[in-house]
């Protein structure tokens, strides 16, 4: 016969931060492996377009995979975004619980999303780019750019 074991509330407090702390770390690695990923692809792009010679599917391969892992990596960022968005919002239920015992000057989460929401009600800049999935998409923007800025190129190229 199996016992039954109780779960304390701790052990489920450190069950949502192990989620939030992993899936907020993945989200890092995975912007910077997308970084590195594209300047690579960006730096044989260049490297094609000083080259002489009959390379243009070459370079249009190249600038449909920056365009290509713009997208994907930008969807895995969405995805690890809403996993982060549901840790948070887990322990921030949990620190509701506990804001009258220790005041809630200590509730990281929840006063994290009290001054966000203030910083943008009073600042335009803040209202627009003050956010890490904002921030993120102009990054993911900058390269699809200059994937779509290399086939436009490479078209030209073809038509003179």
């Amino acid at each position: 016969m199996q016992e039954k074991r109780e779960v304390s509330e701790s052990d489920f407090l450190k069950v949502l931060w192990d989620y939030f702390a992993v899936h907020a770390n993945q989200r890092i690695q995975i912007l910077n492996f997308y970084i590195v990923l594209e300047t690579f692809f960006i730096t044989g792009l260049l490297t094609l377009f000083q080259l002489d010679g009959n390379l243009t599917a070459f370079r249009l391969i190249l600038s449909a995979s920056i365009i290509f892992f713009s997208f994907v990596f930008y969807a895995l960022d969405k995805r690890t975004k809403e996993m982060i968005k549901f840790s948070e919002d887990a322990l921030k239920t949990i620190e509701q619980k506990y804001a009258s015992e220790y005041g809630s000057g200590i509730m990281i989460f929840s006063k994290e999303q009290e001054k966000t929401l203030f910083e943008r009600r009073w600042s335009w800049f803040a209202k627009k780019f003050l956010s890490y999935s904002k921030l993120f998409k102009l990054i993911y923007l900058f390269f699809t750019i200059i994937g779509i800025s290399g086939m436009i190129i490479e078209i030209i190229n073809i038509l003179t």
